[in-house]
């Protein structure tokens, strides 16, 4: 389910989220919300879409990979038949 809510803010979303974003919109701690994201890029769900450094660090901002953009349709009736 936590990686399923990942997912679903970053499709639900127009603009690229941070990790840090993800964790604040669904009351995570950040670490999860990295370790979820990082899963979902493994997958192939999620694609980095820009990193700006930040302090010294680096951070991520992430998108839907291009082919869920393109199945959006099918993917948001499955997201839908979930919830209920």
């Amino acid at each position: 389910p936590t990686r399923r809510s990942v997912w679903k803010s970053l499709i639900e979303s127009s603009d690229p989220l941070s990790p840090a974003e993800i964790s604040e919109a669904l009351d995570m701690p950040l670490s999860d919300a990295s370790y979820h994201a990082r899963c979902l890029r493994e997958l192939g769900l999620i694609r980095l879409a820009k990193a700006e450094p930040v302090r010294g660090a680096v951070k991520h901002f992430l998108k839907t990979a291009d082919t869920v953009d393109k199945n959006r349709d099918l993917i948001d009736s499955l997201l839908r038949a979930d919830d209920k």
